[in-house]
């Protein structure tokens, strides 16, 4: 077997994202911990969500987020203990547009997480909640972040907002103060299985030959085989928008298409232009064929429009991908 696969520096997803904490791949523990404080409501005010890169946290942590949102969870109309995926709520939290949900990363280009970071998200948590009972605001990189930054998220901790819940990501412990740990409940991800990565691979696309090859070399991390899986075969975007003989869409390279790992992916905003540009060209091509094209046709058009306003509403260009791929699947 050849040695580890490098790590991504993109913001690619670490898992197969479906905006529901069902949809987290292998890290059992952490989804029943996150589904028992959804069902019971005892939800805590801040949560440390702690592994490897490319274990599933960000996407566990837009499940959780979704289900402190969704109004069916909210109100206990369903004490499945999980975001419903349908409501308004939950295809908001998906996109990244929730007026509730702040989320926060270091600046792209950057590796330190900086005060004005933390302070966005506290501002975030100390404003009432626009629609349901709370505000949620998650800060990717909280282990990067600044001795300012880590003061302002250490205050924010000490004196939380009655209605919120601050979610930290993170890849290690020990950069981050003591006095933070202390006040967080955390939640930890360890390494994939291997058969989890592979068969996440073949979802994808990647042939079975590949999928294994990649998967025995990823060391538990789904983002890493995925990052290594667009690199060894540039993926086309438009393809992200075609369909496959049947008629299905194909998914399999929609994360990669922005992924910043790459050099030729650009700045957010040059990916940004890029990805509404396709969206247009798919919008036109859908629209020719809603004559014969049904009920199917509508639905793919009205993904492909609301992911439009979503990336002009400045919504991150990985999640509006993410949740696209969901809806064309």
């Amino acid at each position: 077997m050849s040695g580890a696969l490098p790590v991504s520096g993109g913001a690619g997803p670490a898992s197969v994202a479906t905006g529901r904490l069902a949809g987290v791949l292998g890290q059992p523990r952490a989804v029943a911990l996150l589904s028992g404080a959804l069902a019971s409501g005892r939800v805590a005010p801040a949560y440390l969500f702690l592994g490897p890169e490319g274990t599933g946290k960000r996407t566990a942590a837009r499940a959780f987020a979704a289900g402190l949102l969704c109004k069916f969870t909210v109100h206990g109309s369903r004490s499945t203990g999980d975001a419903c995926g349908e409501c308004r709520d939950c295809r908001d939290a998906a996109r990244g547009t929730h007026e509730d949900l702040s989320w926060t990363a270091p600046p792209e280009g950057k590796r330190a997480l900086p005060l004005e970071a933390a302070l966005s998200a506290a501002g975030s948590l100390a404003l009432r909640p626009s629609r349901g009972v709370r505000r949620v605001a998650v800060i990717e990189g909280a282990d990067r972040a600044t001795e300012e930054a880590a003061n302002a998220l250490l205050k924010t901790l000490e004196e939380p907002p009655g209605a919120s819940v601050l979610v930290l990501v993170a890849e290690t412990l020990l950069p981050l103060p003591p006095t933070v740990r202390s006040r967080c409940q955390v939640v930890r991800f360890g390494p994939l299985p291997e058969a989890v990565v592979r068969e996440a691979l073949a979802a994808r696309g990647a042939p079975a030959a590949e999928a294994a090859s990649l998967a025995g070399r990823a060391e538990g991390s789904l983002g890493r085989a995925l990052a290594a899986l667009g690199g060894a075969r540039p993926p086309d975007p438009a393809a992200l928008l075609g369909s496959r003989d049947d008629g299905r869409p194909v998914p399999a390279v929609a994360a990669e298409v922005l992924a910043a790992s790459t050099p030729e992916a650009g700045t957010l905003e040059e990916r940004r232009q890029a990805l509404l540009a396709l969206l247009a060209e798919a919008a036109r091509e859908t629209r020719g064929r809603l004559a014969g094209g049904g009920a199917r046709e509508e639905s793919r058009l009205r993904a492909l429009v609301e992911s439009a306003e979503a990336l002009r509403r400045n919504a991150a260009p990985d999640l509006v991908v993410e949740n696209l791929v969901l809806r064309l699947r």
